[in-house]
């Protein structure tokens, strides 16, 4: 029991500490109210906004379907080559004239070089439907800009199937690995716009679309009567070169690599093996060899020859078609079963795509001026896989060629001399309607060679 005045004293202080503790709940729930108030506010005058202008009463006639302020919207119109381009805002895609508007505020687009022709296919060299990016005033959209038909509320990519990609090298290199780049980070939320649409692309593809995209194909040459508007539309591919992701890009930084894009393969194709045979293996299992046979041009005539060697050497050796398989799946597990490839330079070392890492490719690099070509498509790409390159140069003396022309004829004195012609003229020469009898004693080195890799 405390003293009187020491219990007047405690009854004072808890007396002072519940006013306190009242007053800071007062002032808590004031705060409170004051921020919601001033939320409410926020909201109303934003609405206010999207009301008070006629223009954004226009441009989110669109828009507002998706629930997306006016304010919220970037107009984007960044084309970086004859071949691609990146847009954003209120987007029509128009078949009926192959133009895409991108519609704007900008007043002063109609004083200016507001359109693009775009070819939305990497080959510079190859002609393909021309469609037309044109910037368009909200103030001209009555006369000129057409109606949405069709809203999409998810990305777009429009790119071209010219037939050219009907060859196996160029589906790959101009077609998938160009897709799965400009559509990394999208997937499978994003819809794929197909011009030049052929009946081939579909059932060729569709077991890697599938993986990419949750929407049907759009064959959007065919779609005269609608217009399809996005938010976001890739006009193009994005295309560093031929199977590379360039390191200083965008792109890489922000996860695009080729091991991805083969973790991919292997998972789409159902590819068991990830690693070649391990070199500690190699003199217990022999590792296996894959010769790409041609049938047509570019012909091994001695291949059961060297075949032959290549068990010798210690490899199970497999000679099969490439181009002739209709099972892309099946030939692709058959290429990863093995740990080297082996052709003459032409599409099936594309396959190379399917080996597992740490393996070999070897190009069969035929007489005349074709390094280029041929050190570009089958050898730069290599690195990034993970997989070593060599090469076997054929001679002229294993070349038709040499029965064909004299010693003194330009084409096999002075094959780089037609340079100058271009690749048409090249192919023509040194590529078609040509055999090969290989040197087996020389053969046998890069066989060897290839089996020392493997080792180590």
């Amino acid at each position: 029991m405390y003293p009187p005045f020491v219990a007047n004293l405690l009854k004072k202080r808890k007396d002072v500490i519940t006013n306190l503790l009242r007053k800071k709940k007062d002032v808590l729930a004031q705060t409170l109210v004051l921020c919601f108030i001033f939320a409410l506010i926020i909201w109303v005058l934003s609405l206010l906004d999207g009301l008070t202008s006629v223009d954004n009463d226009v441009r989110t006639s669109f828009l507002t379907s998706m629930n997306v302020s006016a304010i919220e919207v970037t107009e984007k119109a960044s084309c970086t080559s004859e071949h691609f381009c990146d847009l954003e805002g209120d987007i029509r895609v128009d078949a009926k004239s192959f133009t895409i508007y991108v519609m704007t505020h900008n007043e002063m687009v109609s004083h200016s070089a507001n359109s693009w022709v775009i070819r939305p296919y990497p080959r510079f060299y190859l002609f393909h439907t021309q469609w037309i990016v044109k910037l368009m005033s909200y103030s001209e959209e009555e006369k000129i800009s057409p109606k949405c038909t069709e809203k999409h509320y998810s990305p777009a990519i429009l790119f071209s199937t010219d037939e050219f990609s009907l060859n196996h090298y160029h589906w790959f290199t101009d077609v998938i690995f160009p897709l799965y780049m400009t559509s990394f980070g999208y997937t499978p939320d994003i819809h794929f716009l197909v011009t030049d649409y052929a009946d081939w692309f579909v059932p060729k593809t569709h077991t890697i679309l599938r993986r990419w995209s949750q929407y049907p194909l759009i064959d959007i040459d065919n779609e005269k009567e609608r217009v399809h508007c996005f938010r976001k539309l890739f006009v193009g591919l994005k295309f560093h070169g031929d199977l590379i992701v360039n390191k200083s890009s965008p792109e890489y930084a922000a996860g695009v690599s080729m091991q991805k894009f083969r973790r991919f393969l292997r998972d789409t194709y159902s590819l068991e093996r990830q690693i070649a045979i391990e070199p500690r293996l190699v003199n217990v299992t022999r590792p296996r060899l894959m010769i790409m046979s041609r049938k047509s041009s570019r012909i091994l005539l001695n291949e059961d020859e060297i075949s032959r060697v290549a068990n010798e050497v210690g490899f199970n050796v497999v000679i099969t078609d490439g181009e002739q398989s209709a099972n892309q799946s099946r030939f692709a597990q058959l290429v990863n079963s093995c740990d080297v490839l082996m052709g003459v330079h032409g599409a099936g070392l594309t396959n190379m795509l399917f080996l597992p890492d740490n393996a070999v490719s070897i190009q069969m690099l035929p007489f005349g001026p074709l390094e280029w070509w041929a050190l570009q498509q089958y050898r730069d790409p290599l690195p990034d896989m993970n997989i070593t390159y060599l090469e076997y140069r054929i001679s002229v003396e294993e070349s038709s060629l040499s029965k064909q022309y004299a010693p003194d004829d330009p084409i096999i004195a002075d094959p780089y001399s037609f340079y100058a012609k271009g690749w048409v003229t090249i192919k023509r020469i040194y590529l078609t309607n040509i055999t090969f009898t290989i040197d087996i004693e020389r053969i046998k080195g890069t066989l060897v060679e290839a089996m020392k890799i493997l080792q180590h």
